[in-house]
């Protein structure tokens, strides 16, 4: 079951992340019809890449690697990559309020 959170987690920001590069876009008026295909095409392929190593790990259950079982290995690079995500809406989120690091900066 924590397989299926950690992919519905990681499709959760990727389809936030590119919600909100649309919306920039949109906003600087240099929207691209291409490129929002594009990224949810590349969304896709990771989503059905990440599916597809988690299926094939349990056909070899036994299978370590370093002392970590293959589901703990997949369950880290998919922890990665949602962080990575993460951090990409973190920034669009701060562009989007209009932030900036100067704002916090003492004066």
């Amino acid at each position: 079951m924590n397989q299926i959170y950690m992919i519905l987690a990681l499709l959760l920001v990727m389809l936030i992340n590119t919600l909100q590069g649309c919306t920039l876009a949109n906003l600087k008026e240099i929207f691209d019809k291409q490129a929002l295909i594009n990224g949810l095409y590349k969304s896709g392929i990771i989503l059905i890449s990440f599916v597809g190593l988690y299926v094939s790990i349990h056909f070899i259950p036994e299978l370590e690697i370093f002392g970590f079982t293959g589901v703990e290995v997949i369950n880290g690079i998919t922890a990665i990559a949602i962080v990575k995500y993460a951090i990409d809406i973190a920034n669009k989120l701060i562009e989007l309020i209009g932030l900036s690091v100067n704002d916090f900066e003492k004066k």
